[in-house]
């Protein structure tokens, strides 16, 4: 087994192993060739910061369901390291995790020393269940309305419960897709598009 890059855990899948895990033919993949050659230059910018948001959107997506950040560590090793940091990049994204599947539908540990995914998942964290937050708010009805809420992760703190807005959790990186975002809308002259983009990234930042 060789070493996992970024120091969480080790390779459960030896790197010559990977391969068979991006047969082209099993994945059915599709290769989406966009057409720009319509677009003036600056909607041409404004694409390529919008693809920049995606992959901080995909960040994020790997800070919430692998706690252990695994997958942050991966996108770090990938963007150092060679060919083969980048083929285990691409096999956990494509399975979104540790665990890929066979052939022949059986399911193969890609990472060992990793955390499952918690119950919770990215709602409430680790050490907490959804009967402890039921008792709560059942012995707490002044907070259902904070509880209730969709853009909130609930978490233990001296022994209570508290409730983090999700915009607040992860502000760095939704300043960072809002701050791409109104620079996308001083490149296209669309004003509809544009100011879809900044009120999208308004929303970002204030938790709408």
């Amino acid at each position: 087994m060789g070493k996992f890059l970024g120091g969480t855990g080790e390779v459960a899948v030896k790197d010559n192993q990977l391969t068979p895990f991006l047969d082209p033919a099993r994945l059915r993949v599709t290769t989406l060739n966009v057409d720009t050659s319509t677009l003036n230059e600056g909607y041409r910018r404004a694409v390529r910061k919008l693809l920049r948001i995606l992959s901080i959107m995909g960040l994020l997506f790997l800070m919430q369901d692998h706690q252990q950040s695994i997958g942050e560590n991966l996108q770090t090793a990938a963007r150092t390291g060679g060919g083969q940091a980048k083929q285990r990049l691409e096999v956990f994204g494509i399975f979104d995790g540790l665990i890929g599947v066979t052939k022949d539908g059986k399911p193969v540990p890609l990472f060992s020393g990793g955390i499952g995914r918690p119950p919770g998942s990215t709602v409430y964290g680790e050490g907490i269940t959804a009967g402890e937050i039921d008792a709560y708010v059942s012995k707490h009805l002044e907070r259902r309305a904070e509880f209730d809420r969709i853009d909130i992760i609930i978490e233990c703190e001296d022994r209570d419960l508290i409730v983090v807005q999700y915009h607040e959790r992860y502000m760095e990186q939704l300043k960072g897709a809002a701050t791409l975002l109104r620079s996308a809308a001083e490149d296209v002259d669309g004003k509809s598009f544009a100011d879809c983009l900044r009120v999208t990234a308004d929303a970002f930042v204030a938790g709408d």
